[in-house]
């Protein structure tokens, strides 16, 4: 397998229960990428599986985009999240080693990388966003 195909248009917030949170960009980032918040500078930046700092400090899924740094960004942080139809139903997702903000399913990790997981597709389009950042490696 390899990260999932997002379409932009469709990533959003499923329902009113999604927690959204808003930080300022490190970078650019678009929307459906997996994010973390870089203690270092306080920035809202891409996550990427083989950095153990992203996958610690994770903190979820853009939910809007930004063109650079220091731009504003809306990222949801617990809850559903609609995808277009990208998803396993069943399969838990996590932050991918393959590109940064990228986002795979767990049996995508190597040895090696780091795990954080986002959350847990309960249909083909729904991600159920529950973030367990870690600096656990894979074994």
């Amino acid at each position: 397998m390899s990260d999932i195909s997002v379409t932009q248009s469709a990533v959003k917030a499923a329902n009113s229960d999604t927690v959204k949170a808003t930080g300022v960009a490190g970078e650019a980032i678009d929307i459906g990428k997996s994010v973390y918040l870089d203690p270092g500078d306080g920035k809202v930046k891409k996550a990427q599986g083989t950095n153990s700092t992203h996958t610690a400090n994770l903190v979820g899924v853009a939910l809007t985009n930004a063109q650079g740094d220091g731009q504003p960004i809306v990222y949801g942080s617990e809850g559903d999240i609609t995808f277009n139809s990208a998803l396993t139903t069943g399969q838990t997702y996590v932050v991918s080693a393959a590109a940064a903000g990228g986002i795979a399913p767990v049996s995508d990790l190597a040895s090696t990388n780091y795990v954080a997981v986002l959350g847990v597709a309960t249909s083909a389009t729904n991600l159920k966003l529950a973030p367990i950042p870690t600096s656990a490696q894979k074994p």
